[in-house]
């Protein structure tokens, strides 16, 4: 596309863009550079929550908004990453933390009802909405 006159990339189904130039920077990285090419955090009213999970075949995060903003994507980037790199089975009801030390988790597994199913946005896979033990 490049060739042809194009600026830049954009993911449709996650409402990422760069230019050509941060785009090839960005994917000859490691990867949880890689996995920020494709995924977000988005504010929403009750829940923060990523998008664009359904790229590597998982269901999203999301974290009520009670947890502060910078804890809340700091800790999804993290449970998101981790289950990316290390493909761990989970279940509902387990809980997750990021250490001994750090508040615990519960994980319950939703339906995506943020996106309408013929969204490029929607996630068939789901979400796991973590809520502090």
């Amino acid at each position: 596309m490049r060739r042809l006159g194009g600026i830049a990339i954009k993911i449709e189904s996650a409402g990422i863009a760069y230019t050509w130039e941060r785009w090839f920077e960005l994917l000859n990285g490691s990867l949880s550079i890689c996995t920020a090419l494709t995924v977000v955090l988005v504010g929403g009213q009750d829940h923060n929550y990523s998008c664009g999970m359904h790229h590597f075949g998982l269901a999203e995060c999301a974290l009520p908004v009670s947890i502060p903003v910078a804890e809340a994507a700091d800790l999804m980037n993290r449970f998101n990453f981790w289950r990316i790199a290390e493909a761990p089975r989970l279940n509902p009801g387990e809980t997750f933390s990021l250490t001994a030390e750090d508040p615990h988790y519960r994980l319950t597994l939703n339906a995506d009802a943020e996106h309408e199913p013929d969204d490029p946005f929607f996630n068939s896979h789901g979400v796991w909405v973590l809520r502090t033990v």
